[in-house]
């Protein structure tokens, strides 16, 4: 489960690290970019911190929590739960940072896919945004209540692209 979660929040940082490198080169408005700035900020650093907490200070923090909060006392003796922190903890940042390196290279494959499927459809944006638009479309189809992506998909297609004048 541990390796699940990490992969994924790998993924996830990898996808806003694309986006936050793409943000000052892409033609569209302020307005669409600034939330999508803070949004993927946010991810990065908040993801990076859980990754430190969980490597450093997991054990202590999942005791101290048990002390802290009344209803989570039965939470740190539970063996399960703290098999699972401790599996997050034995992580090293290089593997880490080498499965981050493999993420950036999947994130940048897809969203050249994105580059294809505009070419194809004569829409003439540029790269910049379609590394903006790539992240963005991938962490939509990541919305837990959407079947496979079906209508949320079609929704991020038309907001991603109108607001740099691609007509629905």
């Amino acid at each position: 489960a541990s390796s699940v979660i990490v992969d994924r929040a790998i993924g996830i940082v990898a996808t806003c690290l694309v986006a936050l490198v793409a943000l000052p080169f892409s033609e569209a408005p302020a307005s669409f970019n600034e939330p999508l700035a803070v949004a993927a900020g946010v991810t990065v650093v908040g993801l990076a911190l859980a990754f430190w907490l969980a490597a450093t200070q997991a054990v202590a923090l999942l005791d101290r929590l048990g002390r802290a909060l009344p209803f989570l006392r039965p939470l740190p003796g539970n063996e399960k739960l703290r098999e699972a922190v401790v599996a997050f903890s034995l992580y090293r940042p290089r593997d880490l940072a080498l499965s981050l390196g493999v993420s950036l290279i999947f994130t940048i494959t897809n969203t050249l896919v994105y580059v294809a499927l505009g070419y194809a459809a004569h829409v003439d944006l540029s790269i910049s945004h379609y590394l903006l638009a790539g992240p963005v479309l991938a962490l939509v189809l990541l919305i837990p209540f959407a079947l496979n992506g079906v209508g949320t998909r079609d929704v991020a297609y038309q907001y991603v692209f109108s607001a740099v004048g691609v007509p629905a």
